[in-house]
């Protein structure tokens, strides 16, 4: 429903002319239609698949999202965090899974599968396990602080006052709960896989 301006003319339906010359005021509806609930999510989800190249690491990488998100609403909701657009809505997905997928490349990569005998499943899983916590061990402190360096860009914005404070708190805070809490599940869910 429009709301009239006063002093305005109806020249069409939909538009108004103002008092002034020259100016006109028209109200556009838009007929788009928002995507459903979740579908930035999923789309995340088949990209890793691909792009992983594994069923097993693209459910290990993927599986960052929920548990972060739940992690982040867990400390949300202790911390008294409010949830709205702007604390949920800054959580970034492909910030979420960075740690992961970096962990889960630098496991399969340079895996040389005939140095794992077949026949012998239990020295084939000593095998794998050590290569695992060698690799975890090598890649952990680099991913460590490349999540520290994203989080340090959100440690000034708690400190704001006013307005901004009261808009920009509740993001940074509920982005670092998401972040501490993914950097600490890619490093102990990838090196016990």
């Amino acid at each position: 429903m429009l709301t009239p301006i006063p002093g305005a003319i109806a020249t069409k339906p939909g538009s108004a002319t103002l008092p002034f010359p020259g100016m006109d005021i028209e109200v556009v509806d838009s007929e788009g239609k928002p995507l459903p609930p979740n579908v930035g999510g999923l789309l995340v989800i088949a990209v890793l698949f691909l792009m992983l190249g594994s069923w097993r690491a693209g459910l290990l990488v993927a599986s960052a999202i929920p548990l972060s998100m739940l992690g982040a609403t867990t400390a949300m909701v202790a911390f008294d965090i409010p949830g709205n657009l702007m604390s949920l809505g800054a959580l970034d997905f492909g910030l979420i899974v960075d740690g992961a997928v970096v962990m889960v490349e630098a496991v399969f990569h340079g895996v040389d599968r005939s140095a794992y005998p077949l026949g012998d499943r239990k020295r084939c899983r000593a095998l794998w396990v050590e290569h695992v916590e060698k690799v975890t061990g090598t890649v952990a402190q680099p991913v460590f602080f490349s999540v520290l360096i994203i989080l340090l860009v959100y440690v000034p914005v708690p400190s704001l006052s006013g307005t901004d404070g009261k808009l920009f708190r509740p993001m940074a805070l509920t982005v670092v709960f998401a972040l501490v809490i993914q950097a600490v599940r890619s490093r102990r869910s990838v090196s016990l896989s």
